[in-house]
């Protein structure tokens, strides 16, 4: 069984290494695509080679590096409360209403009138923005709608600040303040400096709720406490309602789990584990009859699962050119509406499964690969998550206050709004960033060696998150935010592990 066992964590091991790779080949490939104007790759490229190789060869240089992680590490909560400061400054200077879905959201939160169907019908087609909208509608009746996005922005950095603080937690529970120094920093300058606590959707709660999900589990998966089960699935359930996505650490901690009772019997305490999965999925269930259950007799909106898009319809608009090119999918299925009638999901089944298998022909094996290799490129190569390619914020959206009309204000949006003058050299850092989280991943998959359970199951999320992205909706790195914690955890031990192999 151990030859069984070494062989399947080996498989799984240089099968994620090799992702890596080509993972880090379009994070580098970008920064000559999309961010930088030609007369500047070369002068990038060597900067960025002299960078990397001055890391990783001159000692003064680490050692300098070092004594400065090490300080921002020491005074980390200082860090965090100016970086909490800077971000309520810039909620302030540069609030707007993101385009698409977050409009929709707005107008329902705020009970402005409108006839649409699309809109009527908004939360009956997406019912997973269902909760998010309660949380809307609880902040919108104690702020006004007046400071409702300003105030949204505000929790959207809070939430964000408190899962770097968790995964900097989890570093430090996994392997001491030397993980937890690099999560911090690799945390800190990713997602931390980015500006997607502007954005009113749900990326930063998702955020906040993996990163909590991870904490709760890996500091109570060893204690006796069951109620902290109960909450985790308490938890899950309201994450899972926002994005089914997060279902898949679910999965990969059951995987292990099994893993464990066939590969390790003697390590696992039977009857503890039946408790803890008892009250576990008590919470869960709990969780979700309620949530259900509210959704279908509350009178805020209208809330008919009928017509909710099925799976089908995610992978459908997977198979479009990018992975999320909605205006490739048929109008049938893009807008149906009949005789100023929304269709059903049933009604649109058959319309789906036509224009899935029409792809698939259409694509051809040889066609199929390669636009897999296409949407993996667009989900993974882009350092600013997305907010490149999405460009919700502009000026046209922007709430009109005094602050956000001053010059400041002004000078602000032309760093972090894309479009505007400044905003390429801020997305230079944000893939530069990027690059270097990625090239931490690389760098733990360098040589196989076994690892903890709680290592595995973070592989199996990061698996789990690129096998779903390839098979559904996925265009744009936006859509990994919700596996960062398992991005950033499993890069900063990379890091970790290279730090610790050649000190001894």
């Amino acid at each position: 069984m151990k030859h069984v066992d070494n062989a399947l964590r080996k498989t799984l091991f240089i099968l994620l290494g090799l992702i890596s790779l080509f993972w880090l080949f379009w994070t580098f490939k970008y920064l000559f695509t999309d961010n930088l104007r030609s007369t500047r790759y070369i002068f990038l490229f060597v900067t960025i080679l002299l960078v990397l190789l001055i890391f990783f060869l001159n000692k003064k240089f680490k050692d300098l590096l070092f004594k400065t992680f090490k300080f921002i590490y020491g005074h980390k909560y200082w860090f965090i409360g100016i970086l909490f400061i800077l971000q309520v400054v810039i909620s302030l200077f540069a609030q707007a209403l993101a385009q698409g879905d977050s409009a929709v959201l707005y107008t329902v939160g705020t009970n402005i009138p409108d006839t649409k169907q699309t809109i009527l019908k908004y939360f009956s087609i997406y019912p997973n923005n269902f909760f998010f909208l309660i949380i809307i509608k609880i902040i919108n009746s104690i702020v006004t709608p007046k400071y409702l996005i300003l105030s949204f922005s505000i929790l959207n950095a809070l939430l964000i600040d408190s899962g770097i603080i968790l995964l900097t937690s989890i570093g430090k529970y996994l392997k001491g303040e030397k993980l937890a120094q690099i999560v911090f920093i690799e945390s800190f300058f990713l997602i931390g400096l980015q500006p997607q606590f502007l954005y009113f959707y749900t990326d930063p709660i998702t955020f906040f709720f993996t990163s909590l999900l991870c904490f709760l589990v890996v500091k109570y998966t060893y204690k006796k406490y069951l109620i902290w089960w109960f909450v985790i699935g308490l938890i899950f359930s309201i994450a899972y309602k926002i994005r089914v996505p997060v279902v898949i650490y679910l999965i990969a901690l059951i995987i292990v789990v099994i893993y464990q009772l066939v590969f390790s019997p003697e390590k696992i305490k039977k009857r503890k584990l039946v408790n803890k999965t008892v009250v576990l999925f008590s919470g869960i269930l709990i969780t979700i009859i309620g949530i259900n259950y509210y959704a279908h007799h509350q009178k805020i909106t209208e809330y008919d699962t009928k017509y909710s898009r099925n799976f089908m319809y995610f992978i459908d608009l997977g198979l479009t050119d990018t992975g999320a090119n909605h205006s490739q999918l048929p109008t049938e299925i893009l807008i149906p509406e009949k005789n100023g009638k929304i269709q059903t999901r049933t009604q649109l089944e058959s319309k789906l499964n036509k224009d899935i298998k029409n792809r698939i022909k259409n694509y051809g094996i040889l066609g199929l690969i390669k636009h897999q290799n296409t949407k993996f490129k667009y989900f993974v190569q882009d350092g600013t998550l997305g907010w490149t390619t999405e460009a919700v914020l502009v000026e046209s959206n922007v709430v009109k206050t005094k602050f956000t009309e001053s010059t400041i204000g002004h000078k602000i949006r032309d760093i972090i709004y894309v479009h505007r003058p400044y905003y390429p050299k801020y997305a230079i850092y944000m893939q530069i960033s990027w690059i270097f989280v990625v090239l931490g991943l690389v760098l733990y998959f360098k040589k196989y060696k076994k690892v903890t359970y709680t290592e595995l199951v973070f592989q199996l999320v990061l698996l789990g998150g690129i096998l779903f992205l390839s098979l559904f909706e996925a265009g744009r790195s936006r859509y990994l935010i919700q596996f960062l914690p398992a991005i950033i955890l499993l890069s900063s031990i990379g890091y970790f592990k290279m730090n610790s192999s050649k000190s001894s």
